[in-house]
């Protein structure tokens, strides 16, 4: 199957007609806060750029007072979110072209400065997010089982409503990642759960989640190079890629992940892969880290980056997990997994935390 083009949409004014909900939440708050309202032809003039912008654009003089505009814009973002749908439909044309799109295996987007939860429950209501939704594959980490993503796996369903399937891979198997058959099992895994979702998917493609040794796993399927007497060739069937303190850079690293730096440097398929590298950062001396990261994390931060004094997770350094050329996302108190911290890049808040931070 060969996809021609991707096409990226605005939201608001493009595929579907917010005016009237947005201004509605714009009057909203300017009745309550003591201000005058104004007319739905002025809505050109006022929208874009965020709640408080818009807000800000209806006033004579600048309101500066801090609180009041987190007041203000508070408000304006909870009211319209319980209104979102009330008068905002698609323009005249819209679910034409799209279902045309579809039809020819286009891949389409949306790219919004709206809150990413705002435009994704706003396209659920109105039954547009078939077109953009693409299922999510997820490879954990060296070691660690399949069971421990699940928390993670039902906030991305419940946030985003995508498919979410772990890459099932057991201890012995992991165990084998020091030889290439090892890598190759892995790989033939993963390869095996894409081509299908692909196959259901709205794009046709899918989004690739790795933690730890699984983003290098991951990486290493996107390529188009021999491996093991076989080209994945991965980027075409995923043009996603978000790795979770993976070790992305290393002073020093297993033969295989050396394989991978080496012959695919950075964000090395940048052109048709999103390369997005989440760091976290633990305080092993506060509450959250464990004896474990204790124990660990100068050893394997002097290994990886060679100095055991870095900021990290409890186990991969903060400059090793940023990717080169890649969207790098930082989250606070994050420790690596489970067993270095009670909050880490699965738990239900850091998911949260940098699943929100996407789209920035």
């Amino acid at each position: 199957m060969t996809q021609i083009y991707t096409i990226l949409f605005d939201l608001d004014g493009t595929l579907v007609n917010t005016a009237p909900d947005l201004m509605a939440a714009h009057n909203h708050v300017m009745k309550k806060f003591g201000h005058a309202e104004k007319e739905m032809s002025e809505i050109k003039s006022l929208a874009g750029k965020g709640a408080w912008v818009m807000m800000q654009r209806s006033f004579k003089e600048e309101i500066k007072d801090e609180k009041t505009k987190k007041e203000m814009t508070k408000e304006f973002i909870d009211y319209y979110a319980k209104n979102i749908d009330q008068n905002s439909k698609p323009l005249k044309g819209t679910i034409k072209f799209l279902d045309w799109a579809k039809n020819k295996n286009i891949s389409m987007g949306v790219c919004t400065n709206k809150q990413e939860r705002l435009a994704v429950d706003l396209l659920k209501k109105l039954d547009m997010n078939k077109y953009f939704d693409q299922p999510i594959v997820i490879l954990g980490g060296f070691l660690i089982d399949g069971s421990a993503y699940n928390e993670m796996t039902e906030y991305i369903k419940s946030r985003i409503n995508n498919k979410v399937v772990i890459v099932p891979v057991n201890k012995i198997e992991w165990l084998t990642t020091n030889w290439t058959f090892g890598w190759k099992n892995i790989l033939d895994k993963v390869e095996k759960i894409v081509t299908e979702l692909s196959k259901e998917s709205s794009t046709n493609k899918v989004t690739l989640i790795g933690h730890s040794s699984g983003g290098m796993i991951l990486r290493l399927y996107l390529s188009d190079l021999l491996f093991s007497r076989k080209i994945y060739n991965g980027k075409d069937y995923a043009n996603c890629l978000i790795t979770l303190g993976t070790p992305n850079q290393a002073k020093r690293a297993t033969y295989l992940r050396n394989f991978v730096s080496s012959k695919l440097p950075g964000s090395f398929y940048s052109a048709d892969v999103s390369y997005i590298s989440v760091a976290g950062e633990l305080d092993l001396n506060g509450p959250i880290a464990t004896k474990t990261s204790l124990k660990l994390s100068k050893s394997s931060y002097r290994a990886l980056n060679g100095n055991r004094d870095v900021i990290g997770d409890g186990l991969v350094p903060r400059d090793s997990a940023l990717l080169i050329g890649s969207k790098q996302v930082v989250i606070k108190e994050t420790a690596h997994g489970k067993a270095f911290g009670k909050n880490w890049y699965g738990s239900k808040n850091k998911v949260e935390e940098w699943l929100s931070r996407l789209s920035e």
